[in-house]
């Protein structure tokens, strides 16, 4: 059988991100801490942004950070894609 990959749950998609987001968000204080989707969110965002990290000579988990601060951003929630809005803050951090 194979292994469910951290894309399974759509977080490769702007809609599945918004939905993971708003879930976390409405979960209030600490949502992030204990969440199994969480932890893999920010598993695939590292691996997503660890070509750009490298490029930077940055850590893909600095790279993942940065991404972590602007997911929990309203306006990128509600942006039409909410992938667009955390890669170019990632952009511009690095």
């Amino acid at each position: 059988m194979a292994q469910a990959s951290e894309t399974d749950c759509g977080l490769d998609t702007p809609e599945g991100l918004r939905t993971l987001l708003i879930r976390l968000h409405e979960s209030g204080l600490g949502a992030w801490r204990g969440d199994r989707e969480a932890a893999e969110l920010m598993r695939y965002t590292a691996i997503k942004y660890r070509p750009l990290a490298r490029k930077h000579r940055l850590d893909p988990w600095e790279v993942a950070s940065a991404a972590f601060e602007v997911m929990l951003a309203p306006s990128t929630r509600e942006a039409g894609n909410p992938w667009a809005v955390v890669t170019r803050a990632v952009q511009i951090t690095c």
